[in-house]
């Protein structure tokens, strides 16, 4: 085995290239039927590992494909599952413990699947509307299962962008196969009829969305024109009119015991800050977004996606929040009319264009101080989930009954500076069950708070948050409100806000 490895070392890369291009050129045509010359042919006379470790360096699968035509040697090596096993290993990351993919034939047939996937999307330039078509279904269950799949290999430490093989290959299909091109097209949102232009509306698959929300560094990337022309935004007056829509109209968390995550009103949470950050024209976040370096934008997951309720928490945060001053211009959105008549968002700045906020938040041993009830009373923080009734909708339900959930929350703190003014921030996390097939949310509640001189809570000054914390912990979209606008019997005065993890480091949790 020591001379065979000593051969092989010894051929020469430029060997090892001819190899990959000369079988571009054989014929696809069965390799009994290539006439003899005469010539003895160098593969019969190396081993079946080998011949194996040689096509294990022709990166492209069309290549390989034409190598498994060009002698009778290397169509046994590259048909022996075994090479299919360390093929799949060679370009995804391995398959997760409960995954069906476990024999060797199990790695050819799911290598084959992901690859053709990758390479050809759905098979058009207008898919993914409503992600209904089969081949879309097809696709979006093959992008689970990478996404499932990723950082079983390890979360990397330092060298994570070696590790991150699965996260690159889904950020690489949403930019070559318009995953998110179509967000919020008038052809995707149900409209306010079931019938539209003679035909019913079909149902946006929950898998896309869920998907396309997984996607949001790739909506959030201000070199959209690299995958999908420039940065056109759909149904902005629908996701405007959705970001400061009250709990009572859209809750956050719906479903048969409040459980499930509304992934279309988070859609149009994003799709609302594209808007702001990415479009230069709106004059409002582009320039503070354009400033920013890579990494302190919004980033994938960095580890393994799990429901197992071990929390953990960047320390440092970038985010902003949009707010409406004027009454008469939140009527305008809520009622739906800023279609016919357009209402500028205001956010977090003294100047009329605006910035990012900087938050540090740090986990906490909740049992050092207890949480403020008046803070309770109005998060809901620790409220266990309750089963409603069961109804013929219960079988849609995306999530199991609550018994089947993680019972731990993780508390945490946080400081941070508003309009010069420091204030303080105090909430949970608590883990949600899986959303079509995706593991790893989160739901973060937390109060925004200013100490008095004395060191106590002005409580005249709250700012309620409620969002979602998306798996892997580098993203969090929700809500705020004034809990004054409540208590006095007014409309909730609400807006939208938006959070994203800029450091790799992750604090041990301290479990409740």
């Amino acid at each position: 085995m020591e001379r065979q490895r000593s051969t092989l070392d010894g051929m020469s890369v430029v060997y090892r290239s001819n190899v990959a291009a000369a079988a571009t050129h054989v014929s696809a045509a069965n390799y009994f039927d290539t006439p003899d010359d005469g010539k003895p042919n160098p593969f019969d006379s190396l081993p079946l590992e080998m011949c194996q470790e040689i096509a294990s360096h022709i990166e492209s699968d069309d290549d390989l494909d034409s190598m498994l035509y060009t002698c009778k040697s290397l169509h046994v090596a590259l048909t022996d599952p075994h090479f299919w096993r360390k093929r799949f290993l060679q370009k995804f990351d391995s398959p997760r413990p409960d995954s069906n993919v476990k024999e060797n034939n199990d790695f050819k047939i799911e290598y084959k699947r992901r690859q053709n996937v990758l390479k050809y999307g759905a098979g058009g330039p207008f898919s993914f509307f409503t992600g209904n078509k089969t081949r879309e279904k097809f696709c979006l269950q093959v992008l689970r299962e990478i996404i499932l799949d990723s950082f079983q290999n390890g979360s990397g430490g330092n060298d994570r962008a070696l590790k991150a093989v699965n996260v690159w290959h889904f950020s690489e299909f949403v930019k070559n196969h318009d995953l998110v091109l179509n967000l919020m097209h008038p052809l995707s949102v149900a409209p306010t009829s079931t019938r539209v232009v003679g035909r019913l509306h079909e149902r946006t698959n929950p898998l896309l969305q869920t998907l396309q929300l997984m996607a949001t560094p790739n909506i959030l990337d201000l070199d959209r024109r690299r995958y999908g022309g420039d940065s056109q935004v759909w149904g902005f007056p629908e996701s405007q009119q959705m970001a400061y829509a009250t709990a009572t109209e859209r809750p956050i968390f719906k479903g048969c015991n409040g459980l499930d995550v509304d992934i279309e009103w988070c859609l149009h949470q994003i799709n609302f800050w594209k808007y702001h950050m990415i479009r230069e024209e709106e004059c409002t976040l582009y320039e503070a977004y354009t400033e920013l370096d890579v990494a302190e934008r919004p980033q994938f997951w960095p580890s393994v996606l799990t429901d197992s309720g071990n929390a953990t928490i960047g320390k440092s945060w970038k985010g902003a929040y949009g707010f409406l001053t004027r009454e008469e211009d939140i009527e305008v959105v809520r009622t739906g009319k800023n279609r016919d008549t357009q209402v500028n968002d205001e956010f977090n700045s003294d100047d009329f264009r605006g910035e990012f906020q900087d938050l540090e938040l740090t986990l906490t041993d909740p049992t050092e101080q207890a949480f403020n009830p008046l803070f309770e009373s109005i998060l809901h923080s620790l409220e266990p989930p309750v089963q409603k009734a069961r109804t013929r909708a219960q079988k849609r339900c995306a999530s199991p009954p609550p018994t089947h959930l993680p019972s731990r929350s993780f508390r945490f703190g946080g400081k941070g500076e508003d309009a010069e003014e420091e204030f303080k921030a105090d909430g949970w996390l608590n883990p949600l069950p899986s959303q079509n097939g995706i593991p790893g949310w989160q739901r973060m509640t937390m109060m925004k708070y200013y100490e008095q001189n004395d060191g106590t809570v002005d409580t005249t000054s709250l700012w309620a948050y409620e969002g979602v914390y998306l798996p892997g912990g580098q993203i969090i979209v929700g809500r705020w409100w004034s809990p004054l606008s409540v208590a006095n019997g007014g409309d909730m005065y609400c807006g939208p806000f938006l959070l994203w993890c800029t450091d790799n480091h992750e604090v041990p949790a301290v479990t409740r």
